[in-house]
């Protein structure tokens, strides 16, 4: 398939046809043309959000198939691994994504809260000159007010 045969698929088919490309290099670099970049981004962050929320929703419900668990965790390691070393998108990073890194951030503070709570005072926020803990309250009073 062509990056052009790519940009045409639906949301199912997009979504599918990156999944089989994620373990295979050169098929990956298709998903990487400009034309593609920023739909990939998009689909991968939005899969490891749902790959989270399923598995939270599988823990909190007491599921515990192991296999289907470690090929979650399987998918997510992948997808994670080839968002990390997307190339920035130009002009920066977008609003949406900067809002998927601030719920990210915030999901992984709350999991150290409950796992390490001393490192939350050992990290620094990257602004606001705050510590982690301090972050992840003045945002959760934030979210508090806004509802």
């Amino acid at each position: 398939m062509t990056p052009h045969d790519l940009a045409a698929l639906d949301v199912k088919g997009y979504v599918a046809e990156l999944k089989s490309r994620l373990r295979d290099d050169q098929r990956w670099a298709d998903m990487l043309d400009p034309l593609l970049v920023e739909r990939t981004r998009d689909v991968l962050t939005r899969m490891i959000e749902s790959l989270d929320a399923q598995k939270a929703r599988a823990v909190r419900d007491g599921i515990s198939d192991s296999r289907w668990l470690h090929g979650m965790g399987d998918l997510r390691r992948y997808a994670l691994r080839r968002l990390e070393v997307m190339p920035l998108p130009i002009g920066g990073s977008s609003s949406k994504e900067s809002k998927a890194w601030r719920a990210f951030s915030a999901r992984l503070a709350e999991e150290l809260l409950v796992v390490d709570p001393l490192t939350l005072n050992k990290l620094k926020a990257p602004y606001g000159d705050m510590t982690a803990r301090e972050w992840l309250k003045a945002r959760n009073e934030k979210r508090e007010v806004a509802q």
